[in-house]
């Protein structure tokens, strides 16, 4: 995978700010082909329970096909299936890489300019595809280690920022300057720089030769950390920016949520206030029935008392007269 795509992905995934690198490699190869050198950054999960491995390198291949770990040639940008480890959650959760950096066409028989292709595989280590780049590393000499202690690790976000910043710095190669060379040695160099306390192993002077022959390496290492920093300024605002729009919105969400919520208890209210009066107005209702049933049958009463009361006798003069 390309260095830039890689790095948007790796910035995509929170995760990343809590996988730390242990240790970056300076590797060799030794059958003194194509883009020679390379690093080697292993990286602990957020759990410290799985290690992956990432291997970065720059070269003047060609863009548009190169050779997988298993060797078969592939388009550029596929990705080749390879093992997963479950509940892994180191990098992106996944354990893929369409891209075999032990192969590639020699940069130094070409032109003197050429777009360089800075690209990267990873995998889990205990992984079918973490394998075949652990067999690469095997097959190449180890030149130089950069150990980081507790507490100065890099996270794979930053190593991808660096990773990003210098693919970037110089985006030609050539072969008197700017090659696997550059790119590795500036790299490394910066690493040591940004990370204080990192331990650097024993180097070997091989670094710096090609089949042998000495080769001038004039690394940018300060003009990368500068350009680093400056670039994790810029993520910082950017973070801080969508962090405040992500705080606005949640208020906004928040307001309007209470704003329904006022309304649904203000109609609940008026429902029962509603419904209340309904249930007085019924029970006023009986109540006014059973005393006008009560009336009617004290009025039918006394009307038949009054009737019996009565003498036949008055009745009747009365009718006469």
């Amino acid at each position: 995978m390309d260095v830039g795509p890689w790095y948007r992905l790796m910035h995509a995934n929170p995760a990343t700010f809590d996988a730390l690198v242990t240790e970056a490699s300076w590797y060799k190869r030794l059958n003194g082909t194509g883009h020679a050198m390379f690093l080697r950054f292993d990286i602990s999960s957020p759990d410290k329970v799985h290690t992956s491995i990432v291997l970065a390198e720059r070269s003047c291949s060609d863009r548009n096909s190169h050779k997988s770990a298993s060797g078969h040639t592939q388009p550029n940008g596929t990705i080749v299936p390879m093992d997963t480890v479950a509940g892994n959650p180191l990098i992106i959760g996944v354990t893929k890489t369409n891209e075999d950096i032990a192969q590639g066409t020699n940069p130094f028989s070409n032109g003197p300019q050429r777009a360089a292709h800075d690209r990267v595989s990873y995998a889990t280590r205990d992984s079918a595809a973490g394998t075949q780049l652990e067999r690469m590393c095997m097959k190449a000499e180890l030149l130089c280690t950069l150990t980081f202690p507790e507490g100065t690790r890099p996270s794979t976000n930053e190593l991808a920022t660096l990773l990003y910043v210098t693919s970037k710095q110089r985006p030609m190669c050539n072969l008197t300057d700017i090659q696997c060379y550059w790119f590795v040695g500036t790299v490394f160099g910066a690493l040591r720089s940004l990370f204080e306390g990192a331990v650097q192993g024993t180097a070997n002077d091989r670094r710096r030769t090609c089949i042998r022959v000495p080769v001038h390496i004039e690394v940018a290492a300060a003009e990368v950390c500068a350009n680093y920093h400056a670039a994790r300024a810029a993520l910082a605002e950017e973070a801080e920016r969508n962090e405040r729009e992500t705080v606005q919105e949640r208020l906004r969400e928040n307001e309007q949520r209470q704003a329904a919520e006022e309304i649904i208890r203000i109609a609940e209210a008026e429902r029962k206030r509603v419904c209340e009066e309904r249930q007085a107005l019924e029970r006023e209702n009986t109540e006014l029935r059973r005393q006008l049933e009560a009336l009617k049958v004290e009025t039918s009463t006394q009307h038949l008392m009054d009737s019996a009361n009565k003498p036949y006798g008055y009745i009747k003069l009365t009718s006469l007269s």
